[in-house]
């Protein structure tokens, strides 16, 4: 673990207690997978905010233990922030930040409906080591890629981590899609100390405007799941893709831009937007050496918590998105 000392009299001892906080507009099987996962891996709360006040997950979702639903309605948004505000990262900090004010001690993790702590117990293991000073412990990645070209199940696949800085990718048609080598988020995510005047931000906090130094988990990571399945990720880049191109440097890195304009230029060519997937989500490519396969399986946990567990496969999946998006969906 990397932080500014690591002796253990600055160690904090014995079990710490953590909590997950969400904004998910999201098909029920995500969101619940995501829920019952964290609660099997130790949280004591799962904070979930509905992008969607409407959203039908949220009477399963409170009704299960630990887990603080909110709706984000008109009246939320205006006693937050005076409204909605159009850009999902700054709804996201939002909403992260209202969390972690409700709490005042443990350590607050700050995720997405599609990123999953790994192993189950890895956090629990970091968070007891942490050094007493520490304020935030990162959360490095690993990004899923799918090795089938029609995946059944939401979850399947390998993943990979990102290059090491400095080190370019070896594809040339794949480089100016990814950022060391993966077409998501390099940043990882942060797990916050509860307690202090810090503002959550998707992947670090700050505090006092800026963000302070972290400690790196050792034994635990962020699956992230960028895109459940393809119709999946096609849809979230055709959404950050109807934003204003000028809009786009507030939210995305270059990468994420890049494929925005891609899928802009071919947003009605379906077999193009195909294509483009498989270029940067399905091995084998350039560097599939680096995937790795791991055994993660969230359906133990929602059977222990959940009445009657939704189906993760991909086809009842993509129809939900499909009822939810028809327009956007269409040809794809």
């Amino acid at each position: 673990m990397t932080s500014g000392t690591d002796s253990a009299a600055t160690r904090a001892l014995g079990p710490v207690e953590w909590a997950v906080v969400m904004l998910a507009r999201e098909p029920a099987p995500l969101v619940l997978a995501n829920i019952a996962w964290h609660l099997a891996a130790g949280a004591t709360q799962v904070f979930l905010y509905l992008d969607d006040p409407r959203d039908p997950v949220a009477a399963v979702a409170a009704a299960l233990p630990r887990v603080v639903v909110t709706l984000c309605d008109r009246a939320f948004w205006r006693t937050l922030a005076g409204r909605r505000p159009a850009l999902q990262t700054r709804r996201q900090s939002l909403v992260a930040t209202h969390a972690y004010r409700a709490r005042q001690t443990g350590w607050l993790l700050h995720i997405d409906a599609d990123e999953f702590v790994w192993p189950a117990d890895g956090l629990a293991a970091d968070l007891a080591m942490a050094p007493a000073d520490a304020i935030w412990l990162h959360l490095p990645v690993l990004e899923r890629y799918w090795l089938s070209p029609a995946p059944q199940t939401l979850f399947e696949g390998a993943f990979m981590a990102p290059l090491p800085p400095g080190k370019p990718a070896s594809d040339a048609a794949r480089a100016p899609y990814l950022a060391r080598g993966v077409a998501g988020h390099v940043a990882g995510k942060g797990c916050t100390r509860c307690g202090l005047p810090a503002e959550l931000l998707p992947h670090a906090p700050r505090l006092h405007g800026l963000r302070p130094p972290a400690a790196t988990a050792d034994h635990s990571r962020i699956l992230h799941f960028d895109g459940v399945t393809p119709l999946h990720w096609l849809l979230k880049l055709l959404r950050y893709a109807a934003h204003a191109p000028a809009q786009w440097e507030r939210f995305l890195g270059p990468h994420r831009r890049a494929q925005l304009h891609h899928v802009r230029a071919h947003q009605h060519d379906p077999a193009a937007l195909r294509a483009f997937l498989d270029l940067l989500k399905r091995a084998p490519f350039p560097m599939h050496d680096r995937l790795v396969r791991l055994p993660f399986d969230p359906v133990p946990a929602m059977q222990a918590v959940l009445a009657a567990p939704p189906s993760l496969d991909v086809e009842h999946f993509d129809a939900l998105l499909r009822a939810a998006e028809p327009m956007l969906a269409q040809g794809l």
